[in-house]
């Protein structure tokens, strides 16, 4: 049986890669059903499923410097909110299972000298996830501003030029006012131009809806994604924007 080397993927929309360098020791999944039990007088046991937990422990071994901070990183602005991730049990393939941590605890141990000041370490982590859940990993919602002529940062959204050469993002932007109301559906396409060193964006995306949503997107060479839009007249202004189906071409 071959031994494949695993990685995570987390965040909406452009998801963050953790590599290892090493298979995990696995335990494999474990399925244990949630359920309640009632007893009659009789004797009669009526059983209600409420659920089936499935839980993996992993103990990953051989982890470096960089990878013990990008997984420290991971624990605390990710993992550490109950928010699902992907488990990809080989790295080279698209295969993938979505989890959550089941104890929410990091606590790597030091194994051996790489240098310096310098170690390799082991860290152990059990995975849960509910049989027939579904998870939103894939689905970012943030506010979208009125009248904003200075590019805004979409939050943790940076196409990454030494993973892919081009990606496909679905987005939906919602405005509303007393007056107005505009909602748009499309797709963002980013083409990153090598030569230039730089990330090429459909402008307003490739949409159904009202023609003049009023907001335009650009990404920068680092591959930040921003947005700039028009003022919208009228009181009490709404406005959301959502991103997912995040696709790459390798």
């Amino acid at each position: 049986m071959p031994h494949h080397i695993p990685k995570i993927e987390f965040g909406p929309v452009i998801p963050t890669t953790i590599d290892f360098l090493y298979p995990p020791q696995d335990g494999g999944e474990v399925r244990d059903a949630q359920e309640t039990v009632t007893t009659s007088l009789a004797g009669a046991r009526q059983v209600v499923l409420n659920h089936v937990e499935v839980s993996r422990k992993l103990k990953f071994i051989g982890i470096t410097e960089a990878a013990k901070t990008a997984l420290e990183s991971f624990f605390d602005n990710f993992a550490v909110l109950g928010k699902s991730f992907k488990f990809f049990e080989n790295a080279l393939t698209a295969d993938y299972i979505s989890y959550e941590l089941k104890d929410l605890k990091f606590q790597p141990k030091r194994i051996a000298s790489a240098g310096a000041n310098i170690y390799t370490y082991e860290l152990e982590w059990v995975f849960r996830r509910v049989l027939g859940a579904i998870t939103g990993e894939d689905f970012l919602q943030v506010e979208l501003l009125n009248n904003q002529a200075v590019p805004v940062a979409i939050d943790g959204q940076v196409l990454d030029s030494s993973r892919y050469r081009s990606a496909k993002i679905f987005f939906e932007a919602f405005r509303k006012t007393d007056s107005e109301e505009r909602i748009v559906n499309g797709f963002l396409t980013a083409v990153y131009v090598e030569s230039l060193g730089t990330w090429d964006i459909t402008p307003g995306g490739t949409f159904d809806g009202n023609a003049s949503h009023g907001v335009t997107f650009s990404a920068d060479a680092a591959g930040q994604i921003y947005y700039v839009s028009d003022p919208m007249a009228g009181a009490n202004y709404e406005g959301e924007l959502t991103l997912k189906n995040f696709v790459i071409t390798e």
